[in-house]
């Protein structure tokens, strides 16, 4: 979006310099960093998530699989419990 706003500046309106000599621009630069901040932010947060759950779907699948399977040794249980 920066990009854009830059590059498009002077067929816009808005100036040589006004990313420096202008309110409006320090308003878009705050905005868009949070946005960006916010959505990596996000984007980790999902990627943990998603890890965990698929974890968990493993390990439970691979539990029923021991199970059914007579011919496989059990897996040892953690002494976390």
């Amino acid at each position: 979006m920066y990009a854009l706003l830059s590059h498009n500046a002077a067929r816009w309106g808005l100036g040589t310099w006004w990313t420096t000599r202008s309110t409006l621009s320090l308003v878009l630069m705050l905005m868009l960093s949070v946005a960006a901040c916010l959505f990596t932010l996000w984007s980790i947060y999902l990627f943990v998530r998603f890890a965990l759950a698929f974890r968990r779907a493993a390990r439970e699948l691979r539990g029923r699989w021991t199970v059914d399977d007579a011919s496989l040794a059990p897996a040892p249980r953690a002494l976390t419990q």
